[in-house]
């Protein structure tokens, strides 16, 4: 059985599709592994409400303190998401980076990635 040209044609095809659906699974695995251990600190506790326009909301971890998270358009979270663990009162786990303070001013917590 000999394989014509259109044949040949369509393998090849079907290998380049393969190979470049493979490289970019690849690629997007590592991109979101590197931004996820840039997140070098984590908080868990309860989600006591929503504050400012975007996704920003207030954390009471278990020690009773309240961190406050902005969470931009980087953060990997809907708002739906966000309000039901408000509403089911859900343990929340949250990775972040601490971003130096404006002229001393206290730490600012960027949300990057909330379940």
């Amino acid at each position: 059985m000999t394989w014509s040209n259109r044949g040949k044609a369509a393998l090849c095809v079907l290998l380049l599709v393969g190979i470049a659906a493979v490289l970019v699974i690849g690629i997007t695995q590592v991109a979101s592994a590197q931004m996820t251990a840039g997140a070098t600190q984590h908080a868990q506790g309860k989600i006591v409400s929503l504050t400012g326009p975007e996704k920003d909301f207030l954390l009471r971890v278990s020690d009773g303190h309240v961190l406050h998270f902005r969470c931009g358009t980087g953060c990997k979270a809907s708002l739906a998401h966000i309000r039901r663990h408000i509403t089911e009162k859900a343990t929340t786990d949250v990775y972040y980076q601490a971003l130096p303070g404006h002229q001393g001013g206290t730490q600012q917590l960027l949300a990057l990635y909330v379940d």
